[in-house]
């Protein structure tokens, strides 16, 4: 890992947030706790515009995802219930949950506990991290 000339760093969990702060002695206000996303404009896929399609949905205001392994820590649920909130005030919005859905993890379920109607979810499936750029 080289932080030497970095402005800031970015990482997906607050664990390797602190390790990385008492490691390399980096000013707090330097490393970012930004939990897993991805943006349709920086982050798509490359290769099979038919994933394109799954992941994006042309032709929809917004769309607030997540390229996961739907692990404990990455706190999906947290995501859903900010999508259902965003969801009253975006129309458009949908949420893209990529990855293997684990068949214990009811997504359907959770967004409708949490007031996301089952037409404002996207599952994919898995997308090659190869097949993003």
């Amino acid at each position: 890992l080289q932080l030497e000339g970095a402005a800031a760093v970015a990482t997906s969990n607050d664990v390797d947030r602190e390790r990385i702060i008492a490691t390399f002695a980096v000013d707090k206000c330097r490393v970012i706790f930004q939990p897993h996303g991805f943006d349709p404009n920086l982050i798509s896929p490359r290769k099979k515009p038919s994933e394109k399609n799954l992941l994006f949905q042309e032709g929809l205001d917004f769309v607030v995802g997540d390229m996961t392994g739907f692990q404990d820590y990455e706190d999906i649920r947290t995501l859903i219930q900010g999508a259902a909130i965003a969801a009253r005030e975006v129309p458009g919005l949908r949420l893209s949950l990529a990855g293997n859905v684990p068949r214990s993890l009811n997504l359907q379920e959770i967004a409708r506990q949490a007031g996301l109607t089952s037409e404002r979810i996207v599952t994919p499936g898995p997308i090659s991290r190869s097949n993003v750029g």
